[in-house]
Parts: C-alpha cells; structure tokens; sequence
C-alpha cells in the first residue's frame, strides 16, 4: 500500500505527497510492471502538472537515493525522459549525482550544445567536431542547439555548417525544438533566418499545434507573425482543437481559427461549467425527454431536466442508453450535448451562445441535427432554447458570426430534405431576445455551403472555404470550395470577393 501510496504521489507532481509516502516507509526504489519506477513516474508527473516541480522533486529523490538509472521495458531513463523535452537542468542535476550519460548518446558537441558555455561550443566547432552526430532523439548539434535557449551557440553551430533542415526522431522539425522549452526568442531568429512555420512531421504536425496544445501563447503569436496556419490540419485536427488553454485559444481565433472547435475542457474555463461524472437525473425524467422535442415557441424555455443533466456530463446518447435503457436501440436517438458542427459564440457581456450541431454520423441509431441553442451565463449556469422546426431547421458545420446584437449563422450540411441546391442557408439570432428568423439574401451566393469559415470584415461577413452541395446528373456532389465571398450586411447581397 505504501509503494502504491508513493507511486500516485509521484504521478501527481506534489513534492509534499512524495516526501509523506517516503516519510512513511515508501520504497523508493519500486520497480512497476515494464520496469517503471519513481523517478520516471515523478518525470511524467512534473511535466503533465507543473514543469517547475520537476527540479525540486528530482532533488528530494536524489536525497532519498533513487535509482537514477533504471530503464523502463521500453528504454525510458531520467536521463533520456529529460533530454527529449529539453530539460537540461534537469540532466546537469542528474549526471551531478552520478547518473550514467551514456543513454544520451551525446558526443562532446552535445554536451558543449546543452551543458556548456558558448567559448565550449566555440571550441568543439574549432576542433571540427562531426555536426552531423545524433543522439538518442536522432537530434543534430544543430536541433539541440535551439533547445538551448542560448541563440549565439545556435548562430556558431549554424555558422559552422550546421543545418537547419535536419530532422529529429519522427520527422520532428527544427521549430519544434524552441517551442518544446517555450523559448519565443529563440524560435524568432531561427524563422529569420527562412525556416518555414508550417514545416510537418511524419504526423503532419506543426510547430503551431504544437505550442497549441502546449499551452505557449507567445510562441504562437511568434509562429503567426512568420506566417503559420491557424488553420493547419493534422491527424490530430486544427491547433485551436488541442488548445490547452483559452489564452491561446484566443490569440488563434483572432488570427482566423474557428473558435467553436476549442476542446471541451477551454470551453468550460470560459463557461465555468460545472461538469458532473454520471447523468445526474430520475429514470423518469430521462424517459421524458430522452428524444428530441422541438419548441413551440421563438424560442422555447426548455430545461428539461435530462437536457440539463447531458449538457453537464457531456455524456453520449449511447451512454444514456446503457445507463437508463439496458442499451436498448430505441426507434428515435437519444438527446445529447457530445455534438459536431456546434458553433460557439462568445458575448461582450460574458455569456457564450452554443448553437445546433449533430451528433454521431448518419449509420448511428444515435444520428441527429439540433436546431437548439444553450446559452451560458458565465458562472456555470445554462438555459437550453427550442424553436420550432419551421422557424430554424435542424442546422449542423454551420458558422456563427457576432454582428452587434444578432449573430448570423451561415451554412448547413443539414438532413436531406432540407438542403435547397444552390441557396444559401442564413439566420440572424437576437442575442438580446434569443429569437431566430431567416434572413433573406440576393446576389450570388456560395451555395449550400458547410464546414467554411467566417469573419467580420467591415460591414460584411467573408465566407471562405468549406464544401459546397450540388446536384449534378440527378445525385448530390460535394466539392471544396475554392472561392471567397462575401456578404454586404447593408443590402444582404452575396458577392464573390478577390
């Protein structure tokens, strides 16, 4: 129990739980299946909850008499954990207490690069050490040299031939080394000196996803003035997706991502939500309003009290049927809040509008297009509206752009028998009164458009991007678009734009 005690003090990151399960008998030379132990589980700890932990605990294990050099089953060391994120305080404290360096794979240009001075790097440069060298990350003097957060013994590597183009372990490119140790400095001279923002690793990251879900908001704002997509799409999505963090999700929208598509934990920081683990609500409550209703009314008051309770859990449709149904398929799907193609509007006066999305995709007995709109206060309260079908149809990949007191909600993929061929779908929300009405347009629109962006730009709204409905021979066709338009909020005339 103790050793287990201290295994979850060491994953938590807090140096004062660590200390009490030793204080209290802990071995702090455990071994876990696949040969983890404290120092390594204490690693991860740090960086997952407070990087600045991490030297104060190190030391406190190195006192109590870790083992520093224990490899997990899959080669994880202190030594090689630390080296990868560019921790090389926490290296010099480790091979400082007799850690063995060899798992670095270092030559004496890597130590020089990450340990030494500038006069140390000059000096292995001068005695015609291999720059082509690489570690145990496949990391070049050059690579390591930008983790170093010391940019002349970059400009002496990259004097000395270094090479800017060299790639780490899995593609990994040279911004990504500076924004790793969160070192904006650093990463402006080397984007000086041509290197492209946008450049991918073997996943099609970025270095601008990286500082994203990294939580650095001045590396982003660096990235973005070099000329980095806020946009760019990976396997792992666009920047903002993995955003771990409003400020950064802020500095993204504003460069032109799509807010709504912020993770679910930067939402609630905006809307201090107040998340539950289970659907908090009576069988009964469930089985009244498990199906979508619409409103009767422009809008609708509907806090009914199962809607409430999968909005604050963010619970499937599949798990409320599991849990109130025996997971029973049910002829109708089941209501939920885990949505796609939502939008998420943030209001001058605190409150966040979410309106419509789907759920799942067309072959899940779960598939539905909302036409709801959640309205949240800003201090974790929420109403939840209806309309009536007629009023705003089931809407979903829609944009929602804040224009003084209405929001305009452009574009729908939309069920089948709402899609209109060559219109495009509008509707103004009045943010003072929560009414939906259509808007009628002229002139030439984009289309049955959806999955675009959207911007204000003076007294328009730019449309660009996305897919575009058509009817071609009698079956549908989505293309992308490849045009920008832009609709004159004066007269309501589409026209295409540039």
């Amino acid at each position: 129990m103790k050793d287990t005690d201290l295994y979850a003090a060491a994953k938590s990151g807090e140096i004062e739980r660590i200390r009490s399960a030793l204080d209290a008998g802990a071995d702090i030379r455990y071994v876990r299946p696949s040969r983890y132990s404290v120092i390594i589980d204490a690693i991860y700890g740090c960086a997952v909850f407070e990087p600045a932990r991490l030297l104060p605990i190190l030391r406190l294990l190195i006192e109590r008499g870790a083992d520093l050099d224990v490899q997990s089953d899959y080669g994880e060391s202190a030594i090689r954990i630390t080296s990868r994120t560019g921790r090389f305080d926490a290296i010099a404290m480790l091979l400082a207490a007799g850690a063995n360096p060899e798992p670095l794979e270092w030559t004496e240009l890597h130590f020089a690069v990450a340990l030494g001075t500038v006069e140390a790097v000059r000096r292995r440069l001068v005695a015609g050490d291999d720059l082509g060298a690489r570690d145990c990350w496949e990391r070049t003097p050059m690579l390591l040299s930008l983790q170093s957060r010391d940019v002349e013994k970059a400009r002496l590597v990259l004097a000395a031939r270094g090479n800017l183009a060299d790639r780490g372990r899995c593609g990994r490119t040279a911004p990504m080394y500076p924004v790793e140790v969160d070192d904006p400095e650093m990463l402006r001279w080397l984007l000086e000196q041509g290197v492209q923002p946008d450049a991918t690793d073997d996943f099609g990251v970025s270095a601008i996803h990286l500082a994203a879900a990294s939580g650095f908001p001045n590396c982003i704002r660096t990235l973005l003035s070099a000329g980095a997509d806020p946009n760019h799409r990976c396997s792992h999505g666009t920047p903002i997706e993995s955003v771990a963090n409003l400020e950064c999700a802020r500095i993204l929208a504003e460069a032109g991502a799509n807010f709504a598509e912020i993770h679910r934990t930067v939402r609630d920081e905006l809307t201090r939500l107040r998340r539950t683990e289970s659907i908090e609500c009576a069988p009964d409550e469930y089985k009244a309003a498990r199906h979508r209703i619409f409103g009767n009314a422009n809008p609708q008051l509907m806090n009914l009290p199962f809607w409430k309770a999968m909005v604050s859990c963010g619970a499937s449709a599949s798990r409320a049927r599991r849990h109130f149904d025996e997971g029973r398929r049910l002829a109708e799907p089941v209501w939920c809040f885990e949505r796609m193609g939502q939008s998420f509007t943030e209001l001058p006066d605190g409150r966040v509008i979410e309106i419509a999305g789907e759920h799942e995709d067309s072959y899940d007995p779960d598939f539905c297009i909302y036409n709801d709109v959640v309205v949240h206060h800003g201090d974790g309260t929420f109403d939840i509206y209806g309309y009536p079908r007629e009023v705003f149809p089931p809407t979903d990949f829609h944009t929602a752009t804040l224009v003084g007191d209405s929001i305009f909600v452009i574009g729908n993929f939309g069920n089948d028998g709402d899609r209109r061929y060559g219109q495009t779908q509008v509707y103004r929300l009045d943010i003072r009164t929560l009414a939906m009405e259509p808007v009628d347009t002229r002139g030439e629109p984009p289309g049955w458009i959806s999955s675009h962006r959207a911007r204000l730009i003076g007294h328009g709204i730019e449309v660009k991007g996305g897919s575009i409905l058509e009817l071609i021979d009698e079956d549908e066709n989505w293309r992308d678009n490849q045009d920008t338009y832009l609709l004159d909020l004066s007269t309501m005339s589409w026209s295409m734009s540039g």
